[in-house]
């Protein structure tokens, strides 16, 4: 410490702008979400459904619906990197938890395509329902949840197997699939009926029926699980569920023909693609009130998010482009970097307030 005594008030000064500076550039970025566009990628090809992104974020996978095909597009070089030839009419694809596989869905032969993420082949064929529509995984990765929207069923892959393992009935159309974090259920929407479907994983039985909005789409949970987030394409609206209780807690209004939705990463924002709004609805789920509404030129449709980068990527209907809005929301584990950023400030602060006694010490003593 005594060579601290003996540092020009000078050099303090300095330091302590150093730090001040240091503090102020990681408060602000951290305070708010920018959605502002930053780039567009050109795909070469029309894109009318959803879109999955691998758990590493280096590659996303595309459903080619009038081309029998899926689209491997490179997230580093914003490229395409190959083009894997699936069933008839791909609509929808999922990735495994491990990123070794995607699912498609092929709507018009009753099939979905396992694709490997090594070798970007196919591997496999399962036959399922009729019309799937859309395709979830459990957590762990042993099952797959498909949605067949004209049988009124849900089938159940054993992923290990490839092979089906049952079939479960539900309501008019089902159409959007996902499931809660910890695995125990699945939420199916009947876009028919107005009605979501809860299936226990453990019985494969459906447990309970929730009253929705007019032909639910969409639908995704938070990272908690607390909260279901459900789109009512026909009356512009998203029905958010309380999971715990499968009652509903706020009906949100949003743009005109709502389709899809993601919720980031930490949870804080739902985006939803209102494709004749020409727009993206953001929620704040703390408060289930939108806080922004992004504006396009053509039918936002498709949406993705990024698990490990701030980035939002927006599939525009029959066109050949993919906009990619920056969030402005920390990447990866945001508990974890928001702990780091605190411990980082309190040292930033504390080291500030030494700096000052001894400047203050020195300037006593002369």
């Amino acid at each position: 410490m005594k060579w601290l005594m003996t540092v020009d008030r000078r050099i303090v000064f300095v330091i302590l702008n150093i730090f001040l500076f240091c503090s102020i550039a990681f408060l602000f970025p951290l305070t708010q979400a920018a959605n502002t566009v930053v780039t567009t990628i050109n795909i070469g090809d029309a894109q009318d459904g959803p879109m999955a992104i691998t758990p590493n974020g280096e590659y996303m996978y595309i459903p080619q619906y009038a081309n029998l095909s899926v689209l491997v597009l490179d997230l580093t070089k914003k490229t395409v990197n190959t083009t894997i030839t699936v069933g008839n009419k791909p609509y929808n694809a999922a990735v495994t938890p491990n990123g070794d596989y995607v699912y498609v869905t092929n709507s018009a032969d009753n099939t979905v395509s396992v694709l490997s993420t090594k070798s970007n082949s196919v591997i496999a064929t399962i036959t399922v329902g009729s019309y799937p529509a859309s395709v979830a995984f459990t957590p762990d990765g042993k099952y797959a949840y498909v949605a067949n929207e004209v049988s009124n069923s849900v089938s159940v892959i054993d992923t290990a197997a490839n092979s089906l393992k049952a079939t479960i009935n539900v309501l008019t159309s089902p159409y959007g699939v996902a499931i809660v974090p910890t695995g125990e259920y699945v939420y199916v929407t009947n876009a028919g009926s107005g009605l979501v479907s809860v299936i226990s994983t453990a019985t494969n039985n459906v447990t309970a029926t929730i009253k929705v909005g007019t032909q639910p789409f969409g639908v995704a949970f938070t990272p908690n699980g607390k909260q279901a987030y459900v789109v009512n394409n026909a009356n512009n609206s998203v029905t958010v569920i309380n999971t715990q209780t499968n009652l509903v807690e706020s009906t949100v209004a949003v743009g005109k023909y709502p389709s899809n939705l993601v919720i980031t990463p930490n949870g804080q924002y739902v985006y939803v693609t209102n494709e004749f709004g020409h727009s993206l609805s953001v929620i704040e789920t703390a408060t289930n009130q939108v806080t922004e509404t992004v504006s396009f030129k053509g039918n936002p449709i498709a949406i993705a998010v990024a698990p490990n980068r701030p980035y939002l990527y927006v599939g525009i209907s029959s066109s050949q482009i993919i906009t990619v809005l920056d969030t402005g929301i920390a990447p990866n584990n945001p508990e974890l970097f928001n702990t780091v950023y605190w411990i980082i400030l309190i040292v930033v602060i504390i080291v500030l307030a030494l700096l000052l006694v001894l400047m203050l010490h020195k300037h006593k003593k002369n």
